[in-house]
């Protein structure tokens, strides 16, 4: 898979209208807290497969919301460090 390809363990910045997220993980089990967010949420699946600078638009009820993943980091993503 390219190195610039959003997966589970990647760690993403997004820029929303709303506001700036910083070193978001993909993980099973979300912690905001620790910057963790589900890939079984909409927000954490949505995000799957897109690459670096992508613009993700979504319809929500107030109308379109565009996200741009602005920076993405996959060291962590290294299938030796995955859970058996």
């Amino acid at each position: 898979m390219p190195s610039d390809v959003v997966r589970i363990r990647s760690v993403v910045n997004a820029d929303t209208p709303v506001d700036r997220r910083h070193g978001l993980q993909l993980v099973m089990h979300a912690d905001l807290r620790r910057n963790k967010l589900s890939v079984l949420s909409v927000m954490g699946s949505a995000r799957i497969g897109y690459r670096q600078g992508a613009r993700i638009a979504w319809q929500l009820p107030k109308g379109e919301v565009v996200i741009r993943l602005d920076r993405l980091d996959n060291a962590r993503c290294n299938p030796g460090l995955l859970p058996a």
